[in-house]
């Protein structure tokens, strides 16, 4: 109904940092970049958690992902909320 959310694709963005977080692990937080642009963005995989071991810091990956607002402890600021992603081949 109405407007469906918007869905965005990145290719080739930098693992900066992850995480696993939440109870048993079960999602990874990520801080990603592009080296091109110097931009750099939080993101959340939920329930990805048993894919921690596929990604390592450093890697060039392709993203899947829609916009959302983070609000934890009265911060507020945006984030990627990532629907799948790949090693970037």
């Amino acid at each position: 109904m109405g407007n469906p959310e918007p869905t965005f694709i990145s290719k080739n963005v930098i693992i900066e940092d992850m995480r696993p977080v939440g109870v048993e692990s079960k999602h990874i937080k990520l801080y990603l970049g592009d080296r091109q642009s110097n931009v750099k963005f939080g993101a959340i995989a939920f329930n990805m958690g048993d894919r921690i071991n596929e990604f390592h810091i450093g890697d060039k990956i392709n993203i899947v992902y829609t916009l959302e607002k983070d609000d934890w402890n009265g911060n507020e600021r945006l984030q990627l909320k990532i629907k799948d992603l790949k090693i970037s081949n």
